[in-house]
């Protein structure tokens, strides 16, 4: 199949609203979900009018704004896809949803609209996205996207790096950073089977660091950071896609030496 058969175009709304409802109902609400289970209070609120909302706020903020779109072939709908770039952080587009309609499905479409849809955004440093069933995964699996931990809410994330064989550089962590911390604390106790952080365990976190209780150290390729050390507690976390490469022992070395360092400042 030729690359030049997709086109994207900007979704009127209420339609991918409507198309967006039916993929629900038809394709993930049916499927046992990896991870968390699918509770019937999520369904009511992925349907409701809030969820809408929240996701059209998004589409119309000025920075990192989201994208509807509709995936065509020729004159013909054949799926849709809504995804944010976020290019004030690290430049990951984040896949919401993505769909190709039943009857286009098994025939290379879905791979061709990945495939226009990573030319649309060829900006993004990598692509990341929440799996819902295991179809997804061996769709997504197929494409390049690797299992990488959980993500700030304790949803399974797997990624698909553009640039990732770049050195990783250790530092102390920055306030801007935060969000990430969350992000790898998660996926650390995920793997232990503890459990993840609410949201006001979270801010419990980040209090403690403001508080100087707690210092972390982050390594931090072109994009993100990708591993973190905690001094105190001896937390030490390095996302799968970036393991084997000795960034455990470079960020346990780099806190050493700052932590020596700062000690010998006060004398």
């Amino acid at each position: 199949m030729e690359l030049e058969e997709i086109t994207i175009e900007e979704a009127c709304r209420d339609a991918f609203w409507k198309k967006h409802e039916e993929y629900l109902i038809r394709d993930i609400f049916p499927n046992e979900s990896i991870g968390s289970p699918i509770t019937q209070e999520d369904k009511e609120y992925f349907l409701s009018e809030k969820y809408r909302n929240a996701l059209i706020a998004i589409c119309d903020r000025t920075i990192d704004r989201a994208h509807m779109i509709f995936f065509n072939k020729g004159e013909v709908q054949i799926g849709f896809c809504s995804y944010c770039v976020y290019a004030s952080e690290d430049g990951k587009c984040f896949i919401l949803d993505f769909c190709i309609y039943p009857e286009y499905r098994s025939a290379g479409y879905g791979k061709a609209c990945f495939r226009q849809l990573r030319k649309e955004v060829h900006d993004a440093k990598y692509f990341e996205l929440n799996l819902s069933n295991e179809g997804n995964r061996r769709f997504w699996m197929s494409l390049g996207f690797e299992y990488n931990g959980y993500d700030e809410d304790g949803s399974i994330l797997y990624t698909l790096m553009q640039e990732g064989t770049e050195a990783v550089l250790c530092e102390e962590l920055k306030k801007e950073d935060y969000w990430q911390i969350l992000k790898l604390h998660n996926g650390y106790m995920a793997e232990g089977e503890m459990a993840l952080l609410t949201d006001d365990k979270q801010n419990e976190l980040i209090n403690k660091i403001e508080r100087g209780e707690l210092c972390f150290f982050v390594g931090k390729c072109a994009t993100r950071a990708v591993g973190m050390y905690c001094a105190e507690t001896k937390m030490l976390f390095v996302e799968p896609l970036f393991r084997d490469r000795g960034i455990e022992k470079q960020l346990m070395d780099f806190a050493a030496a700052f932590l020596k360092g700062a000690e010998e400042k006060k004398r």
